[in-house]
């Protein structure tokens, strides 16, 4: 009702925690449900406002892991944060939930998170070798792939391609530079980035940082 005044005109919804068909007993009891979320959607465009889904597709897997039988899906079972991106059914499981939530908010596009990935637990640990830069450019050339093929750009956060030393006072996720560099230069350069940042700054140096790194689309 508010935003719709100053033509703010996109509303991203975070949604993991839903009763998401796909994930079943693994969605919290107070989760929302569908439902909720056609409401809100049909509430939205009856306003000019359209709504994205935010669904993770790599870390803050809390949900997924919220049932003890996923966990064998976590890159750390033991603390289980990351899904393990080099096990195929992990993959194919995650893949089936992000397209549940496409095909329900039927949005231009589609948020697939993938920040603060290594935030818990051992990353990369099932994985290896592969490497840090390895695995999420693996996660976001998957993702990419499969919303091409739905007809849609994909949009990820942008933290895990930068190193906060790169681009103070703005911030990113990884503490090497070295990783951050190499995960730029692995990153398909065809997706959206979008950048958050915490705190408010007159100039946010990582935004030119990321277009002079090849990518186009920075928000």
């Amino acid at each position: 009702r508010i935003f719709s005044r100053f033509k703010l005109n996109a509303l991203f919804i975070e949604a993991e925690h839903l009763k998401w068909d796909t994930i079943g007993s693994a969605a919290p009891k107070w989760g929302g449900t569908k439902e909720d979320i056609r409401k809100e959607i049909l509430y939205a465009r009856e306003r000019g406002v359209t709504v994205y889904p935010l669904v993770q597709g790599f870390g803050h897997m809390e949900t997924l892991f919220g049932a003890t039988g996923n966990r064998s899906f976590a890159e750390d079972p033991e603390n289980p944060w990351a899904v393990n991106f080099t096990d195929p059914t992990a993959v194919a499981y995650l893949t089936k939930l992000l397209t549940e939530a496409d095909d329900l908010f039927g949005a231009p596009a589609f948020h697939v998170g993938m920040d603060e990935v290594d935030l818990r637990g051992r990353f990369p640990y099932r994985s290896l070798p592969k490497t840090k830069p390895e695995l999420v450019a693996l996660a976001a050339r998957h993702w990419r792939d499969v919303f091409a093929k739905r007809g849609k750009p994909v949009y990820l956060w942008a933290d895990m391609l930068m190193a906060a030393s790169e681009v103070s006072p703005a911030w990113g996720t990884l503490k090497v530079p070295a990783e951050a560099q190499k995960t730029r230069e692995l990153m398909p350069k065809d997706v959206t980035l979008i950048d958050w940042q915490y705190g408010v700054q007159e100039k946010f140096p990582s935004l030119r940082f990321l277009q002079n790194a090849g990518f186009k689309d920075v928000l």
